[in-house]
């Protein structure tokens, strides 16, 4: 499952948070992340739950956001800028749609390279 540990770090969790949220051994959840072992449709139910997510796109058959479901305003902010900066209403929006512009770009780029293979 390729974008299961992208999902995990963005939200910096560990192997094992999660796995104590499905109740499972770390090392069971390590390989579902390796790809040595296949979750339960129950567990990707509530994986997908988990990370808010569909079980698509944890899975890579789908990759229709650009930017992980839980990067809201406040994380670019504090992506941008380290923390909570005083900044106003507009440098925020524009700070957004330089996110939303770039995510669209890597989107554009990945899909041009996966033509060429």
């Amino acid at each position: 499952m390729r974008n299961l540990k992208a999902y995990r770090t963005h939200i910096g969790k560990t192997q094992k948070e999660v796995a104590d949220y499905l109740g499972i051994e770390r090392s069971t959840y390590a390989k579902y992340e390796n790809g040595s072992s296949e979750p339960t449709f129950d567990t990707l139910r509530r994986l997908s739950e988990y990370f808010n997510t569909s079980i698509d796109e944890l899975m890579g058959f789908e990759e229709t956001r650009p930017v992980p479901p839980t990067m809201d305003k406040a994380a670019i902010k504090a992506a941008f800028w380290g923390g909570e900066k005083d900044l106003s209403q507009e440098e925020l929006d524009d700070m957004w749609n330089d996110v939303e512009r770039f995510a669209a770009f890597l989107a554009e780029k990945k899909r041009q390279e996966k033509g060429h293979d």
